[in-house]
């Protein structure tokens, strides 16, 4: 019978809701802006945006500090129901259901938006779950304060006010420290009511013990704290209701201290993107000296990015995998351990840490010390942990099983590896290569060693324009003594500082490399390879900006060595001759290939192939096909050759174009580079070094969030889904509660 009385109350809320038309224009506002935050904000539509689904649930959280007291403030007040025979806990505990059942509903209309944005481009399953989740237990915490604050306060309107200043404080506690200065304990105190701090896990498809349990004491706290102020409301103050306060209010304080002692971390992606390799195991297993793993982390990025406690509980895992393997966190400042890292060549980064009428900076740390035996490896700087394990482990693996990852690296093209390639070293550098130039025979000088001297070194090969045929002689005998090169090289070229024109030399056979490679079944067209599926260019024109597609840079999409697509410059078409290669004693096969939509931009000698981005073809003329970009040749088995089409792939400039920018942790407009062609190129040298294991490990944790599908939905569809669709079933609701209610009224009345 008890339960019937608590059912008929939890219907009161629930209808209480429901009859109000403003709460139906709450849940549209809801929808309407979370998907407008997300699509129009971050520009989704203009080339900028991602997949990344964390600046849409942040966009709920924002909006739901309005949407969660605002529901509230429609419940009947407390003092209207002190003669109702249910106790305060039962009340404060229907009334929490009801507000969250309605609340749920603008949540759940939501899906169609993740749906959406995975016709552009790839949506992990687990993110979003992950992400949902965390919105779930936000509101379970948002709730329970929200009746809390209304039972506190004597009126609705100051009710309302604390409730949306509280939920806004919430959201960017952490921020704080941003623009003023305080005193390190007060900004850890505001990381630990951060939303954003305690939604980064799930953003990333990890269930943490600690957010988790952040929000469960937090609603249960908040549900006991309203049921003390209703019982003194009520005149019911005692010695016992005293010393039940103390005692919720410390059990609250040790379980949010102790969770941060004792916690776990679900790995929930389906990749396993945060939890150890059997591979980095079996390397650990074979640490018999003890290896030292040092974390010098500034507390000022501690307090700001959340994405740092990922690095500390990462390299605390790695740590435990080996009896041998010891961890240890430092705090620079306070261990006055600058020196130490100056002596191994790290420097503190600055960030701006407070913005008032002045501008302030200071020097952080986020580095990691390797020491084995008399060896020592460095993390200069690290924020997440996107490719610590690969970082971890490369290192290791080189101090403790001794196998080094060299690259000889040759300009064939006239261009400068200091300039024009600019990001190529430094990225081979981070990613554990050892890295210096070396010269074909043409280029020799005194002091300078050609390639052919050292075959057992990979060999990367920018371009080969300018190469002689002592020089095509020297790079085929480099190759047939068991060499590897990495050769990316086309039979033209492309002002690319100027006004982008085409210039060949008018015969395949003018350039000596890629004559050379005849000899194995490599066939390097002397035309350019155009494709639907382009980059799409904003330029100005006519006193306005336009976007264009631009069908001279191809966007190659996923495939098996290129996980993550890319987008190439003016590429080239390779043709492979099988019986060729057969008598050459090797094997080719095709490594990257276009869409099906591909067509080549033929140019005859002499005359100028069209490259001007306003009038080149967007679609194919006559008909279109699929054609190889990259290929590779093998030998006993093994990559010993990978030709790629485009010389222009890793350009410091052209790599600017196709980058955007994207607002960083502290809100601040950060670049955000497109690296894809790097990786393709660490790739590529890894496959060429036979390190495929190491391979895998490097490519586990990144995640595309690229638009690279080409049959997305259009923008004017997006909407209707994720906007007119849920619009339509919320007005289906309300008639249908409101001929419910006509209904019911009429039966009363009669």
């Amino acid at each position: 019978m008890a339960h019937k009385r608590l059912i008929f109350l939890y219907k009161r809320y629930l209808l209480r809701l429901l009859y109000n038309p403003f709460a139906y224009f709450l849940v549209l506002f809801f929808i309407g802006y979370s998907v407008i935050a997300f699509f129009v904000g971050q520009n989704f539509f203009m080339g900028a945006g991602s997949t990344d689904l964390h600046r849409f649930f942040s966009s709920m959280a924002s909006v739901l500090v309005l949407i969660m007291p605002a529901m509230t403030a429609m419940l009947p007040s407390f003092d209207s129901e002190w003669s109702f025979p249910f106790s305060d806990a039962s009340i404060v505990a229907l009334r929490w259901s009801a507000v969250l059942s309605v609340c749920l509903v603008p949540v759940i209309l939501t899906l169609p938006v993740p749906l959406c944005v995975n016709t552009f481009g790839d949506v992990d399953v687990s993110l979003i779950v992950c992400g949902y989740l965390g919105i779930i237990f936000y509101l379970f915490t948002g709730i329970a304060a929200s009746i809390f604050l209304f039972a506190l306060c004597n009126t609705v309107i100051l009710a309302l006010t604390l409730s949306v200043l509280l939920f806004l404080l919430i959201n960017n506690a952490h921020l704080i420290a941003v623009s003023v200065d305080l005193p390190n304990w007060i900004v850890s105190l505001f990381k630990v009511f951060s939303f954003e701090w305690h939604f980064d896990a799930s953003s990333k498809g990890i269930i943490d013990s600690r957010d988790l349990l952040f929000y469960a004491s937090s609603s249960i706290f908040f549900t006991g704290a309203t049921v003390m102020v209703l019982k003194r409301k009520r005149g019911l103050q005692s010695p016992y209701l005293k010393k039940l306060t103390v005692l919720t209010v410390a059990t609250y304080i040790l379980l949010l201290l102790n969770s941060y002692r004792y916690f776990f971390r679900i790995d929930a992606t389906v990749e396993k993107k945060f939890s150890i390799t059997p591979y980095s195991s079996v390397l650990l297993s074979e640490v018999e000296d003890p290896l030292k793993i040092t974390y010098y982390l500034s507390p000022v990025l501690r307090n700001l990015y959340p994405q740092v406690r990922d690095v500390d509980d990462f390299l605390q895992t790695y740590a435990g995998a080996s009896h041998s393997v010891f961890y240890e966190l430092v705090d620079p400042v306070k261990t006055q351990s600058e020196k130490i890292l100056a002596s191994h060549g790290i420097r503190g980064e600055q960030i701006q840490t407070a913005s008032d009428s002045t501008t302030s900076y200071t020097t952080v740390y986020s580095a990691i010390v390797i020491q084995y035996l008399e060896n020592t490896e460095i993390i200069p700087f690290v924020l997440d942990t996107k490719t610590l394990e690969y970082d971890m482990t490369s290192r290791i693996q080189y101090i403790v099983r001794g196998i080094a990852r060299n690259v000889q690296v040759v300009i064939g093209n006239g261009l400068s590896l200091d300039s024009d390639y600019s990001y190529v070293k430094p990225w081979l550098e981070s990613q554990g290569f050892s890295v210096f130039q070396t010269c074909f025979p043409s280029q020799a000088a005194a002091g300078k060693t050609v390639f052919f001297q050292i075959p057992e070194v990979p060999l990367l090969v920018l371009g080969s324009s300018e190469c002689t045929r002592e020089d095509a002689e020297a790079l085929s005998y480099f190759l047939q003594r068991g060499g590897k090169a990495f050769i990316a090289s086309a039979p033209y070229r492309i002002d690319i500082k100027n006004d982008w024109s085409f210039s060949q030399s008018g015969d395949i056979i003018k350039d000596n490399v890629l004559y050379m490679l005849q000899q194995f079944g490599i066939y390097v067209k002397d035309s350019m390879v155009a494709d639907e599926s382009c980059f799409s260019l904003s330029l100005a024109s006519a006193d306005e900006i336009k976007t264009i597609p631009y069908s001279l840079w191809p966007v190659l999409q996923k495939q098996k060595d290129l996980p993550h697509g890319m987008t190439v410059f003016w590429p080239c078409a390779i043709e492979i001759a099988e019986d060729v290669a057969a008598e050459a004693g090797v094997t080719v096969s095709a490594r990257l290939h276009t869409s099906k939509s591909a067509w080549l931009v033929e140019a005859d000698e002499g005359s100028v192939a069209e490259t001007n981005p306003f009038t080149v073809e967007q679609t194919a003329p006559n008909s279109s096909d699929q054609f190889d970009v990259c290929v590779e040749l093998q030998k006993d088995g093994r990559a010993t050759c990978i030709v790629f089409g485009d010389q222009y792939a890793v350009d410091t400039n052209l790599i600017a174009f196709t980058s955007s920018n994207r607002t960083g942790g502290n809100g601040q407009t950060v670049p955000l580079i497109d690296d894809r062609s790097l990786h393709f190129l660490t790739d590529s040298l890894l496959q060429l070094s036979g390190q495929t294991e190491l391979l895998a490990l490097k490519n586990k944790s990144r995640t595309d969030t690229s638009l690279y599908k080409t049959r997305a939905m259009s923008v004017r569809a997006v909407f209707c889904v994720t906007i007119l669709l849920p619009a339509f079933v919320l007005l289906l609701c309300a008639i249908i509660v409101h001929v419910q209610r006509c209904r019911f009224n009429k039966e009363e009345f009669v």
